[in-house]
């Protein structure tokens, strides 16, 4: 190649590399807004990771779940998310072992609050919660939720099938052991309503489904656990009646032998109840039995 001159050859070659150059540098300023995005979810998962929990354990005695009686008590609870407004205030109870309770009141009475404080999702600033006898703060926290069932308004369902969902209940449970789980739930036939049964698969949070297969989900998954203690917060609002009756038609095999905690407002729900404690400002100031539900309650 002369000094002031270049072939052609050379021209192209230049022009190659330059593609090559460049098709990386367009290609990363394309996707640089989802990066940012990416970089910016990534530190709000890590400053969660780094969080210190919200609860304090200052023991970590070992629990069984296969010697656990479910006995629940809270003695002078006082609890709030601003500390200067208590949602609890001297908030008592004592649930027996096998016991079926409901929980009724107004909304903002603290139901919710009450079984949060049970589940150790919060941490309360006066009084305590019993758990057999010994407080929950003395106990290994993982061991303990354990024998805790809980079922909400909004259950979390993950990315997967139907049964994989069930068999987190637990991990481990063979093919069979999680059908007998779902079919133990409502009418025992939902399974075979799903499109491909218990192999049905399941989009992130169960967007795929309705309200009311998210809950049987959910149901199965608690009756797989094994868990002690089962905790129903709204399980039954928002579905259809329909729904509602098959999973009423299975409850009962569900609560017996375990400790059992309703939040609801359906009185169909509230009748499956051994006691019914009525919530109001911070505290249960009511008892009664499922006989006084002639009119639903406020």
């Amino acid at each position: 190649m002369a000094a002031d001159r270049v072939t052609v050859g050379e021209w192209v070659l230049f022009l190659e590399a330059l593609a090559l150059f460049w098709s990386p540098l367009t290609g990363i300023a394309s996707f640089w807004s989802q990066m940012q995005q990416g970089l910016a979810a990534g530190e709000r998962v890590f400053a969660l990771i780094d969080r210190e929990p919200s609860v304090r354990q200052v023991d970590h005695r070992p629990l069984s779940r296969t010697r656990t009686r479910g006995e629940i008590e809270l003695r002078d609870v006082r609890f709030g998310y601003d500390a200067e407004r208590p949602v609890l205030d001297g908030a008592g109870l004592r649930i027996g072992a096998g016991e079926t309770v409901a929980l009724v009141g107004p909304t903002g009475a603290g139901k919710s609050s009450l079984v949060r404080l049970i589940t150790r999702a919060y941490e309360f600033q006066h009084g305590s919660v019993l758990f057999d006898g010994q407080d929950v703060r003395t106990l290994d926290l993982v061991e303990y939720r354990r024998c805790l069932g809980v079922v909400t308004q909004t259950p979390i369902l993950f990315s997967g099938t139907v049964a994989d969902n069930i068999g987190r209940g637990r991990p481990g449970a063979g093919r069979a052991e999680v059908e007998a789980a779902a079919r133990a739930v409502a009418d025992g036939d939902w399974p075979d309503r799903l499109p491909q049964g218990l192999d049905t698969p399941v989009d992130e949070g169960g967007r795929n489904l309705s309200p009311g297969q998210r809950r049987l989900v959910a149901l199965a998954r608690v009756f797989l656990q094994e868990a002690p203690v089962l905790i129903l917060d709204e399980a039954t609002a928002g579905i259809d009646p329909l729904t509602e009756a098959r999973i009423l038609e299975g409850l009962d095999s569900l609560t017996t032998g375990r400790t059992t905690i309703i939040v609801s407002h359906r009185p169909p729900t509230l009748r499956k109840a051994d006691r019914i404690l009525v919530v109001r400002a911070g505290r249960v100031i009511e008892e009664a039995g499922p006989a006084a539900l002639a009119e639903p309650p406020v």
